[in-house]
Formats: C-alpha cells, sequence, structure tokens
C-alpha cells in the first residue's frame, strides 16, 4: 500500500489478523524508526486460533511516497486480516495517549458469544487531539456480512471490512478532540458466533 507524505507528516499503521498457528508478526524491511503502541495476541488457553491487533507509529517524514506492507504472519495457516495505513498531516511529534483490549468468550466445550467492544482511554487526552480507534472481531462459523458499526457514533470510518467469510471484520474510525477528556466507542455487530475480539483507541498531540 503506497501514500504520499509531506515534510513532517506522520504514518500510522493499523493491523487486525488472524491465524491457525502462532503469530508472530514482521513489519516488512526495517522496523527502525517506528514506535509501537500497542501489540497484542489472544489465544484461550495457548488453543489457536489466535487474533492479533497492533499499531505502530512513524514521525517526521521527509516528503515523498512510502510503500508500507502489513505484518508477515509466521508459522501459521489459513491467515487473514485488514492493513490500514493512515497519514496524519504536519504531526511531526506525539505524545500518545494508548489503550487496548482482547476479549475472549471461547473455551473448551463453553458456548456464548459477543456482539459488542467497548474500549476507553488509558489517560485523558486535551482539546484537539486527533483520535484514532480500531475494533475486530473473529469468529466461529462464517458470515457474508458482520454487520459491523460503521462508524460508531460521533466517530468518523477510515475503513472497514464487513466480510466474516474470507476475511476479519474490523473498522477503524477517527475524531478530533472537542475538549479534554477520556474518550470512549462502541463497536456493535451482527455476526453470531464471534468468540474473540480487540480494540485499540490512541490519541495523538501535536
Amino acid at each position: 500500500l503506497s501514500v504520499v507524505v509531506q515534510n513532517g507528516d506522520m504514518v500510522v499503521a493499523t493491523w487486525a489478523g488472524w491465524t491457525t498457528g502462532s503469530i508472530i508478526p514482521q513489519w516488512a524491511g526495517s522496523t527502525a524508526g517506528w514506535t509501537t503502541l500497542v501489540n497484542q495476541e489472544l489465544t484461550y488457553g495457548g488453543v489457536a486460533p489466535h487474533s492479533h491487533a497492533a499499531m505502530i507509529y512513524r514521525a517526521g517524514l521527509a516528503a515523498g511516497t512510502y510503500t508500507f506492507t502489513p505484518p508477515v504472519l509466521v508459522n501459521g495457516g489459513g491467515d487473514d486480516g485488514t492493513f490500514f495505513v493512515t497519514v496524519i498531516r504536519g504531526a511531526s511529534t506525539v505524545s500518545p495517549v494508548r489503550s487496548g483490549t482482547l476479549n475472549s468468550n471461547r473455551t473448551t466445550g463453553a458456548s456464548g458469544y459477543t456482539t459488542s467492544n467497548t474500549i476507553a482511554m488509558s489517560a485523558a487526552c486535551t482539546a484537539g487531539d486527533l483520535l484514532l480507534a480500531m475494533a475486530m472481531e473473529e469468529n466461529t462459523v462464517q458470515s457474508a456480512n458482520a454487520g459491523f458499526t460503521d462508524p460508531p457514533t460521533g466517530w468518523t470510518s477510515e475503513g472497514v471490512t464487513q466480510d466474516a467469510s474470507l476475511l476479519v471484520p474490523c473498522q477503524l474510525s477517527s475524531r478530533v478532540a472537542g475538549s479534554a477528556g477520556t474518550f470512549s466507542t462502541t463497536w456493535n455487530w451482527a455476526d453470531p458466533a464471534t468468540d474473540q475480539t480487540s480494540a485499540i483507541i490512541v490519541a495523538f498531540h501535536q
């Protein structure tokens, strides 16, 4: 995925994925200069599948065209996921406030699934901060349309994947904080067999 940046822009890469084996996320090429915001993996009792969510950023880029490749999932099979690349204009320095959650309703022999995920910031941001929030869900029954909230109320959609047959349904949103405070958001979906879900929320302060 190629993007054009101006001097001082920041690039944020967000990944939501799933694999039948152990995930080893690897960003193509060197990760030098990148800062990891959230990098989390969910299993249930060490049993596959594994759900994974990550967000990294790189600030102070020189003007030009950059190509970004999603993580390579190693030691797995049947892998899928969604990769977002966001350019934040003029954000050369940041003081990120971040939070990440992982939830699993799946245990051996158990039933019952979740149809929503709510995440709140781990600390207060300031007015004018740019917020990015992403949620994903992984299911046990294929579904053509997960019915993922797009976007949550008060947010702007940056992209959504609804195909729960071939991909990991997920949604990325943004908003500008109109005031200082701790923000939260909730996603809902109609997918009836979600057993793992992850969410990330991050504030970028210039």
